[in-house]
């Protein structure tokens, strides 16, 4: 294993520069002109351009092999390049190497969580910093993946139409959508972190029961997105005010006064956007930042209900 040095990297790197296109060229010249930058300097210069990113993969390969500094290198990248960890492990892989184990680590666990058979062990879900991780995955992607499992069952086919081509997923937004909630509960209970596409898995599941409520029907599917809501919320997601918008525009009384319960501001205001076109508002109105009681006038349900919980 190659010891550390940040004048043997810069070498490493310029070395492998030499064939870069004029493309490149800026990211180069800022690089030479930095020599005794950091390493998170030189990480954030080298991030900003895929192509050199993908040049000097073999220099990380060599001067950092050992898991919790390639950590740290995956997380700046992917704060520079804003792409997905699969996507930069696919530039940075070297079978064998650390970010090949890495990599296989994650699919590991998004393996897991796609069969129905298979359930998390204590040690896959002992570090937070795998499981907390963002993919891009296509269709076509998630297809390969279930043509792994030699008898998968009818509810996980039905899956692979449930996906957007190229919708970021998370080990939590893929066990909602295949409906396993002991796979959510074990997620949650591991400290998997409710933000950023997980953060609006609350609204997925508000829509549904109220398309399942205008159905009048699927009573059981209704009660499983209530009891959903409410394991996240009790984890600590955060109120999409939007949710408290659909109970209350359709009347969804139960589930309105759990958002309340769980700190919905029924006084928050929100805008209207295209999601929203169930909503007979015209078109005057749209874009317009207005709170529940404009949106959903005359319930006067909702307006008793604030106020008993008010005085409570």
């Amino acid at each position: 294993m190659n010891v550390f040095n940040i004048d043997n990297l810069m070498n490493e790197i310029m070395n492998n520069l030499v064939m870069m296109s004029a493309m490149s060229m800026m990211t180069t010249i800022n690089i030479m002109s930095n020599p005794k930058s950091n390493l998170e300097g030189i990480i954030k210069l080298v991030g900003k351009d895929i192509q050199i990113l993908s040049c000097v993969s073999t220099s990380f390969l060599r001067f950092f092999s050992d898991e919790q500094r390639a950590k740290n290198i995956l997380n700046q990248l992917i704060s520079s390049t804003k792409l997905r960890i699969n996507e930069i492990t696919n530039l940075l892989n070297d079978k064998g190497g650390i970010y090949h184990k890495i990599e296989n680590k994650i699919n590991h666990l998004f393996d897991v969580v796609i069969d129905p058979i298979k359930n998390f062990s204590d040690r896959d879900l002992s570090d937070s910093w795998y499981m907390n991780h963002v993919l891009a995955m296509s269709n076509d992607e998630l297809k390969k993946r279930l043509l792994l499992y030699k008898q998968p069952s009818e509810s996980v086919v039905r899956m692979i139409f449930l996906f957007d081509y190229n919708e970021p997923q998370t080990l939590l937004t893929i066990a909602f959508k295949t409906r396993n909630l002991h796979k959510i509960q074990q997620l949650l209970t591991s400290g998997i972190k409710l933000d950023n596409v997980n953060e609006k898995l609350l609204l997925k599941i508000t829509i549904k029961r109220v398309n399942l409520r205008l159905k009048k029907k699927h009573i059981d599917n209704r009660t499983y997105y209530f009891t959903l809501a409410q394991l996240l919320l009790e984890y600590g997601m955060k109120i999409n005010i939007d949710c408290l918008v659909y109970a209350v525009k359709y009347d969804d009384e139960e589930y309105a006064y759990l958002l309340l319960k769980y700190g919905a501001d029924p006084y928050q205001k929100t805008f209207v956007s295209n999601r929203s076109l169930m909503f007979p508002l015209s078109n005057k109105s749209k874009g317009v930042a207005r709170n529940i009681f404009d949106i959903c006038p005359g319930k006067q349900w909702f307006i008793d209900m604030i106020r008993h919980m008010s005085v409570l």
